[in-house]
């Protein structure tokens, strides 16, 4: 158990819980990603639910940093670091979230200054993801690793702007995060905005969790 806190049930969605906000934090970043170093602010947000009442479990924002390196022309390396600080339950929480993998561009002629193309790339990483929660004075943490599968798809909207669609979850137990994004090239980079949702039962309670994604990538 992560976090002895209320009862056996808190526990056992908290498990759940910590790998099921790491495979947005992959589904929102690294899928989609080429050859790109990335900074960008995130919020997340979690809401639990039984039957018609619903409360709001988890508010949270942060910052995080990400990037690609190619090995060849459809191989690449991916890696990412990101935090989240907040409330979760009322508790003063933070949650950190460390990936690394490997990546494969199925196909790629997207070419944004011509506003033309798409890429679909599928990206197979490691995960380890820590959460923090003080009660009083007492600090509770636990760690828990997975392994994550995603597969994004980007297309040309026009010149300079693109829009994208990737999903992502656990190999072992898989449950999607889906996430819908769009950039634009300015300079030697690309602002994207992404929006991040999935859903999940655990022990009779609905996880629903969401989130946003604000951020810089410069190509190389």
């Amino acid at each position: 158990m992560i976090i002895t806190v209320a009862d056996n049930r808190l526990g056992k969605i908290m498990k759940h819980f910590i790998p099921f906000v790491a495979s947005l934090a992959i589904c929102s970043t690294a899928v989609s990603a080429s050859d790109t170093a990335t900074i960008y602010y995130q919020t997340l947000s979690i809401d639990l639910s039984v039957g018609a009442a619903s409360v709001k479990a988890a508010d949270m924002t942060g910052m995080g940093i990400g990037g690609t390196i190619p090995i060849d022309e459809n191989l690449f390396l991916v890696g990412s670091y990101s935090k989240v600080k907040g409330d979760i339950l009322t508790l003063a929480s933070s949650l950190s979230v460390t990936t690394f993998g490997l990546g494969y561009r199925l196909f790629n002629d997207l070419d944004l200054e011509a506003g033309t193309g798409s890429k679909l790339s599928t990206l197979l990483s490691y995960n380890s993801s820590k959460i923090k929660v003080k009660v009083g004075s007492t600090e509770y943490s636990g760690t828990e690793t997975g392994t994550l599968v995603g597969l994004g798809y980007t297309t040309a909207l026009g010149g300079n702007l693109s829009a994208g669609l990737s999903v992502s979850g656990l190999v072992d137990d898989f449950k999607p995060a889906y996430t819908l994004g769009a950039s634009y090239k300015v300079g030697s980079g690309a602002i994207r905005a992404a929006y991040s949702a999935a859903e999940e039962v655990v022990e009779g309670v609905t996880i629903k969790a969401s989130g946003w994604n604000l951020g810089y990538s410069i190509f190389y």
